[in-house]
């Protein structure tokens, strides 16, 4: 939509056809092929040099630019009242620009006539670093120094300012997703579409606008009674542990697409990651300058 009022010089050829496909059966996702190597690396090499650019995962505040992006995985099928092509968004909860880039989609939501509709996306910016226990491990080193952490801090305030934000935490390193993610794919899952979007944004609000620790259970089900979804469903997939290996999958599958941050939005084969402004946005979408 709109290839032709986006200009080139800057993209990178990511197509290809030999993608594993996405489902649940992990067998599919043991090997990585080359061509899905070589698409880590050509991302890792543009994206080198950034300051929010480190060897693991990140959770970016930009830089803004667009790729080229393809996907054979099909999209979550949503039960929502309008079917518009959606757009697809990778995220972690307790990333701080996955909230302010959710905000940035609302807005540029809001100056559309159609709503666009979010294939939500899993990712997880604690592997390595989690205890069995969902505590965080601080001392596995994940590339972040206190430099990292600094101009993380920075970038966020300059975000809320942007956004006219009031938010409690300007990051969570000691908060850990896991639990919000099963307890938002369920919902996106067996709910319908509204309801699912209410509830992602009472996930983000929770975290950061009220410091609450959406890693406990009673939080996620209080948020989700408020929604009208019904709290017991949500404990009861919590300990659900087909549900955590499909999450797991999930992750896996952002991993073998070459996503290496978040928040990435990717829509009609082209893909932008940071918390970009809605106006990136509306290039991303709509191809106009």
């Amino acid at each position: 939509m709109g290839d032709e009022n986006r200009p080139r010089t800057d993209y990178i050829e990511l197509r290809g056809s030999d993608e594993q496909p996405r489902q649940w059966d992990k067998d599919t996702r043991t090997v990585l092929t080359e061509q899905l190597k070589h698409r880590r690396r050509v991302l890792t090499a543009l994206t080198r040099g950034y300051p929010f650019d480190g060897p693991n995962r990140l959770c970016s505040p930009g830089p803004h630019y667009h790729l080229p992006f393809h996907s054979e995985y099909p999209t979550r099928v949503y039960m929502s009242t309008s079917q518009p092509e959606p757009i697809t968004v990778y995220s972690d909860y307790v990333c701080p620009f996955c909230y302010l880039g959710s905000e940035s989609l609302s807005r540029y939501q809001e100056s559309r006539d159609e709503e666009l509709t979010i294939n939500w996306q899993p990712f997880d910016l604690r592997s390595g670093k989690r205890n069995p226990d969902g505590s965080i491990d601080h001392s596995v080193d994940d590339g972040k120094d206190d430099d990292y952490y600094a101009q993380a801090k920075e970038s966020v305030r300059r975000l809320q300012e942007k956004y006219d934000l009031d938010m409690e935490l300007d990051l969570a390193i000691d908060v850990d997703s896991f639990s919000a993610q099963i307890a938002s794919y369920y919902v996106a899952e067996h709910y319908p579409y509204e309801t699912w979007l209410d509830f992602d944004g009472a996930i983000f609000e929770a975290l950061w606008q009220e410091g609450r620790d959406i890693g406990d259970e009673d939080v996620l089900a209080d948020l989700a009674e408020d929604v009208g979804v019904d709290p017991e469903e949500i404990k009861s997939a919590l300990d659900d542990e087909t549900l955590r290996e499909q999450i797991e999958a999930e992750w896996t599958a952002a991993q073998q697409h070459g996503i290496t941050g978040v928040p990435t939005f990717a829509y009609d084969g082209y893909a932008a990651r940071g918390a970009v402004p809605p106006e990136h946005l509306e290039r991303l979408v709509d191809g106009v300058e």
